[in-house]
């Protein structure tokens, strides 16, 4: 979903705005014809993207006053997040294994031990901590090893991009690949609420479509526009939210063959330069979803 900060907002917020990354599309588009235009420019030009590479530029995220500000405060020099050419004060992180995970450790533990290494809320301890998969995460393993084919069967295939993120994917099994998503989908969390399922709920989040919800900020309501498995107010629940991205990622892959795609629901996905007003009140172009592929491969059983 577009992840958008709304100016002078104090959480983190973030929206899909289907009817904008078409060049050209009206505005004021219905959020079901926004779906079914997607649709027909994704399944005529499908696209697999660099992770590396930057595509257009999104608006801006005012972020003085989020919780995301403080965490790029700490956190986007050492992992190159800033890419507007100013110089960088801090050696480059390197998106390899936190020491002392291995792959012989319950994937949940290496899940776990990446969100604590890239500094994510603790709130999405609840994807999985020391003592393995939290609730949060075993939906998501649930989803993918026992749901129907149809809604995860792409997923469980995988795409050229996440097989670049993580080069073993093709070896592992189903649980190993389920716990490869709930990794995907903790960073996703983060960045679009800080792990935080209530966000937009109490308090009313706008995105450029409607109103957001949830832990990746689906819009309220209208959550049964994008994928099969995405009944109406799948974001009022954390268990409904995180099936319904599933779903919603399941039917991207069918469309576009890439995770990190320019037409993806999700801004944090798209591998394209962001403008972000920081902590500091300076204007800085930032990339996210540099960590979140970054997350992929500190998980040592995507490499070892």
């Amino acid at each position: 979903m577009l992840l958008m900060r709304i100016l002078g907002s104090t959480r983190i917020s973030a929206g899909a705005a289907l009817s904008i990354v078409i060049v050209g599309m009206a505005v004021g588009v219905s959020q079901a014809d926004a779906a079914e235009v997607v649709g027909k420019v994704a399944s005529n030009k499908k696209s697999v993207v660099s992770l590396d590479g930057f595509v257009e530029t999104g608006g801006e995220l005012d972020l003085t006053q989020d919780p995301l500000g403080d965490w790029l405060e700490q956190n986007a020099d050492k992992m190159r997040l800033y890419v507007d050419g100013q110089t960088n004060t801090e050696k480059p992180k390197q998106f390899v294994p936190p020491t002392g995970t291995s792959s012989t450790m319950d994937p949940a533990l290496q899940v776990a031990a990446v969100i604590a290494d890239l500094g994510y809320n603790k709130r999405c301890s609840a994807f999985a901590d020391e003592n393995g998969l939290g609730r949060l995460g075993k939906v998501v393993v649930n989803e993918i090893s026992n749901g129907q084919f149809e809604h995860v069967g792409n997923l469980l295939n995988g795409s050229d991009d996440l097989k670049r993120a993580c080069p073993r994917y093709d070896t592992l099994n189903t649980n190993e690949k389920a716990h490869v998503f709930v990794m995907l989908l903790a960073s996703m969390s983060f960045f679009e609420s800080s792990c935080d399922p209530t966000s937009g709920l109490k308090r009313r989040v706008q995105g450029p479509n409607g109103a957001l919800g949830g832990l990746i900020q689906l819009h309220k309501g209208k959550e049964n526009v994008y994928a099969p498995n995405c009944p109406r107010g799948a974001s009022n629940k954390p268990e409904t939210t995180l099936t319904c991205g599933l779903s919603m990622l399941n039917k991207q892959l069918d469309r576009q063959e890439a995770i990190f795609s320019p037409r993806s629901y999700w801004e944090v996905l798209r591998p394209k330069k962001t403008f972000v007003k920081t902590k500091s009140g300076k204007r800085r172009q930032v990339q996210l979803a540099r960590t979140v592929v970054g997350s992929l491969r500190e998980l040592p059983l995507c490499h070892n």
